[in-house]
């Protein structure tokens, strides 16, 4: 077996179990096309192969790459290819041109256009996790769904809801652009070489909420978690040119200006921005 990279964070999923169960969470079927995150030594892959039409593969390490091509030589170049691989950063990706597949003459009339899904799933490197998390809401729009290991504080992170010593900026970032779904924990004996803390898969499906106020929510609640033991209006006031301007959107909004960060919704903090449009001049 190639041996994993301590400098890129990698962990190989190698428990043909968890495979199973990752690719059911994701509801893969034969009209599926995924993009797979990371597939490493290929043991998600060869599940995702089993079930769906096309899996693109993004991979940066070369070594296991080279690993990969060899592994899977006869699926990649049938006709058409089941899968794909490419040797990129998929933070500097963008993930759409991905998707693209060359249909078979005889398949052009046969499968109706919304039979086809794109799906994303991925082994996320613990290392840069939350910034592969970060940057799949540039490209929701894209796909039906986000399947996702992290490790499981990440996971908690993501997941959480007000009130919870994990919830945050990053929970409301999520929540904004995606329904949350939890789904299991991955002991550490499922990997090779086995992390030293539990990971966690989750489903993201991205919602559309519809406002004007998006870069307002963005620069407010990064503000307002900035120091997350002061109140919700000592945080925020240096954002608006008057304090007044503050405290009448928290009172139109209805937050009180004692309340701390952790406490207040996505809801709220939706209307806290609604509200504090017509007076913040920054640009996000």
């Amino acid at each position: 077996m190639i041996q994993p990279k301590k400098s890129l964070g990698q962990h190989f999923l190698t428990n043909r179990h968890y495979c199973t169960r990752i690719v059911e969470l994701a509801e893969i079927d034969q009209f599926d096309i995924v993009l797979e995150i990371g597939p490493g030594t290929g043991a998600l892959t060869s599940s995702l192969l089993e079930r769906s039409r096309l899996v693109t593969a993004v991979e940066f390490d070369r070594d296991m790459v080279k690993t990969l091509e060899g592994k899977y030589q006869a699926v990649m170049n049938s006709e058409p290819p089941r899968l794909r691989i490419y040797q990129k950063n998929i933070l500097n990706s963008d993930w759409e041109p991905f998707l693209h597949y060359p249909f078979p003459e005889q398949e052009q009339y046969s499968i109706k256009p919304d039979q086809i899904k794109a799906k994303v799933i991925g082994n996320l490197p613990y290392n840069i996790s939350t910034r592969i998390l970060e940057h799949s809401v540039k490209f929701k729009k894209f796909f039906a769904s986000f399947t996702f290991m992290t490790q499981k504080e990440v996971a908690l992170r993501i997941l959480a809801a007000p009130g919870s010593s994990d919830y945050g900026y990053f929970s409301l970032l999520m929540a904004f652009n995606f329904h949350r779904i939890s789904g299991f924990d991955v002991p550490p004996g499922s990997f090779y070489p086995p992390p030293k803390i539990m990971s966690h898969v989750l489903q993201l499906k991205p919602r559309f909420i519809q406002t004007e106020a998006e870069k307002e929510f963005i620069q407010l609640t990064k503000t307002a978690f900035s120091q997350r033991r002061k109140t919700i209006y000592n945080n925020l006031k240096r954002l608006f040119p008057d304090p007044e301007q503050l405290l009448l959107a928290l009172e139109e909004s209805g937050v009180s200006p004692q309340a701390r960060p952790q406490e207040i919704s996505l809801e709220k903090f939706l209307a806290i921005s609604e509200a504090s449009r017509r007076v913040l001049s920054f640009q996000s």
